[in-house]
């Protein structure tokens, strides 16, 4: 990644389809950035990994082109799903996964 990417960031704490959503900015020199939050953010391959600086919850998760999905957990232990849609226009294959019949994303998508 050459400049900055804007993506929004949809979580769900309990696993139960209903997302919360924010906005951030995932930085070429590892970090990021979105309103009153801001960590460091790496990607190996399909396996990405987002850290909050002030606090103790991770998301892991694999990225397949402008999806990012996959489970988070804190430091008290309690864990949920997590999905992220990059800024700009999006693939088919991601345009058909967010179709009306399947906008409510569960952790159980399958990257083709």
């Amino acid at each position: 990644m050459s400049t900055s990417e804007i993506w929004t960031l949809s979580y769900d704490w309990k696993a139960e389809g209903i997302y919360s959503k924010i906005t951030i900015i995932l930085n070429s020199d590892g970090t990021w950035t979105a309103e009153n939050y801001n960590g460091l953010w790496n990607q190996s391959d399909r396996t990405f990994t987002l850290e909050f600086n002030d606090s103790k919850t991770t998301y892991i998760g694999s990225r397949k082109d402008q999806l990012i999905k996959g489970t988070m957990i804190n430091d008290q232990g309690m864990t949920g799903c997590f999905y992220m849609l990059q800024e700009g226009e999006l693939s088919p294959c991601i345009v058909d996964i967010l179709s009306p019949k399947t906008r409510n994303i569960k952790n159980d998508l399958i990257f083709i």
